[in-house]
């Protein structure tokens, strides 16, 4: 029987309401006889019998306030735990879980506002996720920019040289008009070779370019790895 009780005193907002008021107006009415028994038969008093019914209401009246309202502080705490379990998922605190402790439309609520409190604090673990992948990138995209700038000032500088050795011989053939034919042609030949060696460097630089690209196509071949090792050592 308590337990049909509870599961009834639990599973409706209204029933929950109804049984409470019954519970008030039972206990209101239990004091109500008892003081119109006192007031006719224990405590006689010259008071007409308007006035006895009338103390006996508004005493019982209070009674049946009291009583409700004792009954219904359950549920009215309970109502003050969803509202601060929802003003703290409202400030960023996803880790609330309400405690359901009733079937009713108040437990749906709770039951919600946890659901909602998963909810969002795995959209907050997913765009930490998010967050990291973009700094990951980020660094990575910075890294690339760095290696990248200094890739430029090693290839400008190993291409000045050559290029400076080149400018120089060509000057002072261009301007030493002094120089005797084999001069001039050793000169000229050392500018010469600085030139290919350039060529080749400007070569190297372009096929670097091409590699770095994502959308080259490789030719692949089979190949006699032994033979490879051996010609490699």
């Amino acid at each position: 029987m308590m337990q049909k009780l509870r599961k009834l005193f639990i599973s409706s907002f209204k029933w929950r309401l109804l049984i409470n008021i019954t519970l008030s107006y039972l206990v209101a009415f239990l004091i109500y006889s008892i003081l119109g028994i006192v007031f006719d038969r224990i405590i006689p008093i010259a008071v007409p019998n308007e006035m006895r019914y009338a103390l006996c209401y508004a005493i019982s009246f209070i009674v049946f306030v009291e009583i409700f309202f004792k009954l219904i502080d359950f549920t009215i705490e309970y109502i003050r735990k969803l509202r601060r379990s929802i003003q703290q998922v409202t400030s960023g605190n996803y880790g609330v879980q309400c405690d359901v402790e009733y079937d009713d439309e108040l437990g749906s609520l709770a039951a919600n506002i946890n659901v909602l409190s998963k909810t969002l604090l795995a959209k907050e673990k997913e765009s930490e996720k998010l967050k990291e992948k973009e700094r990951a990138a980020l660094d990575i995209e910075r890294n690339a920019e760095r290696q990248k700038n200094e890739l430029i000032t090693n290839v400008a500088h190993d291409l000045r040289t050559p290029l400076t050795t080149i400018v120089g011989y060509l000057e002072l053939i261009k301007d030493d008009t002094a120089l005797s034919k084999e001069d001039v042609h050793k000169y000229s030949g050392i500018a010469y070779e600085k030139s290919i060696r350039l060529q080749e460097m400007m070569d190297d630089l372009f096929e670097f370019t091409k590699l770095d690209n994502a959308d080259i196509k490789l030719n692949k071949s089979m190949i006699n790895l032994s033979g490879l090792i051996m010609q490699m050592t």
